[in-house]
């Protein structure tokens, strides 16, 4: 009998056995290949274990070569509190309903022990199915075993009432339920109707596991197709075969809820939520979105359609290293012009639509730009200095103005030259910097001889002025009095002023009025 030896080692033997019997390890195998010309059979492929591992067949009949969903949204509960800023809506309850609360890795809602109370929490997003792919929904469940009675809850995608109960606890979805009797159904609900899809429980199909581990939930989604999977995600445990059964409403956010029953259950019905994630099997989300929160997409709009306040936008900047110039051409399809080179020319066009930039000693233009002014019928509060302020005006908008200088600023000082020819300072002298201005002098004396009075604005400085007061030899009934229209400026900043009275024959009272300049 010829054997197949292998032509440099003839002591190799090609094993050759009868078809009942394994292939071993220890067998010499023969080593063949297909010539490129040849053509070769189809074979079918099943979840029989191949080289590897086994054939991985998709509830729909793909099989998985394709890349796995692309993520829409994750939750893993690595640290609390919950997320409400950018995932989940703020939980609702009501009743003896404990809140959705963070808690070692998990978030748990309880519904309490009263009729109907409940706890409910919702993504903040609502997503569609992706046609023709499918929404991929997994989450990571503990729920009690034996299963509590009196009580409903439901883990999926779906939207409810603002306040549900057990007998109408959703309004469109598609989850997984646990009804009043502990049993797990693969439910939709049509605008508040239930579709049993599959009882789950041992009375159906007997997958409802029956221990209080955490257990791995998916629900496929496709509006006219779904499929429901446990513990492995190609488990298929139920299946919507049309959308004759599927929600009315299939853009739905996710959501967890458990409601107590019309008579309530003998301890809160608990639901932990250990993990969360939604992909989409199409990648319809591979686009320029969020890293961190993938389910928000820039959005791209058509010419004709105005941005609006809830777009989200894509946030860009140049790059610090970036030199690029930026040249404007146009604006409303008109060219723009320059005033100098690099410099673009602004019109400004008032409410009527006429342009107010005029040029000098020319016509007026049509429109002028109006400076307003606060009308004031009492002070207003006093600004921080180097604030701006307004203008004041009177209620028929005549501008209010203070004659001299700002109030602040305004010194009056007092000094009495008792019986002396000494020079004596009436003003004293300003910080650095500061020329104190005469604004007004008032004079008055006992003396009865005549005398003359000299103002200096510096000691043994230039002489400003010179009275004659008493100009006789009598007391004067009358006071000097004199506001100098214009300020009388001092020569030199941060120096005094002074007077000196030429008699010694009685008491001279001078009051000055000063402004602070610089």
């Amino acid at each position: 009998m010829a054997t197949i030896n292998d032509p440099v080692t003839p002591t190799n033997v090609a094993t050759v056995k009868p078809a009942s019997t394994a292939a071993a390890s220890t067998d010499l195998p023969l080593v063949v290949t297909l010539h490129p010309s040849s053509v070769a059979p189809a074979q079918a492929l099943t979840t029989a274990t191949g080289v590897g591992g086994a054939y991985r067949i998709s509830p729909w009949g793909e099989q998985r070569v394709q890349l796995a969903s692309s993520q829409l949204l994750v939750d893993t509960f690595d640290s609390g509190p919950i997320d409400t800023t950018n995932i989940w809506s703020a939980p609702t309850t009501g009743g003896a309903g404990t809140a959705f609360a963070f808690s070692t890795a998990s978030m748990t809602g309880g519904s309490g022990t009263t009729a109907n109370g409940f706890s409910m929490i919702a993504s903040q997003a609502a997503f569609q199915p992706s046609a023709p792919g499918f929404l991929d929904f997994q989450t990571n469940i503990n729920i009690e075993f034996p299963v509590l009675l009196n009580a409903v809850r439901f883990w999926g995608l779906a939207t409810a009432p603002g306040s549900p109960t057990a007998a109408l606890p959703l309004t469109n979805a598609m989850g997984f339920f646990v009804d009043t009797a502990g049993k797990m159904w693969a439910v939709s609900y049509q605008s508040g109707t239930r579709v049993n899809v599959q009882d789950l429980s041992s009375s159906g199909n007997n997958k409802q596991p029956l221990d209080s581990s955490a257990h791995k939930y998916y629900v496929y989604i496709r509006g006219d197709v779904g499929y429901w999977c446990i513990d492995d995600r190609d488990n298929v445990v139920a299946t919507m075969a049309t959308g004759a059964q599927g929600p009315d409403v299939t853009s739905l956010p996710i959501r967890f809820l458990t409601v107590a029953g019309a008579v309530g259950p003998s301890s809160s019905a608990l639901l932990v939520v250990n993990a969360v994630v939604l992909g989409d099997t199409a990648g319809n989300n591979i686009s320029i979105g969020d890293p961190t929160f993938p389910w928000r997409q820039a959005t791209v709009k058509a010419p004709s359609v105005a941005v609006q306040t809830t777009d989200s936008a894509l946030v860009v900047t140049l790059s610090p290293n970036s030199n690029t110039a930026i040249n404007i051409g146009q604006v409303a399809g008109n060219n723009v012009g320059t005033a100098a080179v690099g410099v673009q020319k602004i019109g400004i066009v008032g409410n009527a639509g006429a342009s107010f930039d005029g040029a000098i000693a020319a016509a007026p233009p049509a429109n002028a730009l109006q400076i307003g002014a606060k009308a004031a019928t009492a002070n207003p509060v006093n600004a921080t200095a180097g604030n701006a302020v307004a203008l004041m005006a009177d209620k028929a908008g005549r501008l209010v103005i203070s004659p001299g200088h700002v109030r602040d600023l305004v010194g009056v000082q007092t000094t009495n030259i008792a019986a002396s020819v000494a020079e004596t300072t009436i003003i004293t002298a300003g910080a650095a910097g500061v020329f104190n201005d005469l604004s007004a002098l008032i004079i008055t004396t006992t003396n009865a001889a005549a005398a003359t009075i000299t103002v200096k604005d510096a000691t043994a400085g230039t002489t400003r002025m010179v009275f004659d007061f008493p100009p006789a030899a009598a007391t004067p009934a009358d006071p000097i009095v004199i506001p100098f229209p214009v300020a009388v400026p001092q020569a030199v900043a941060a120096n005094n002023w002074t007077a000196t009275v030429s008699v010694n024959a009685g008491s001279v009272k001078i009051t000055a009025v000063f402004l602070k300049n610089t």
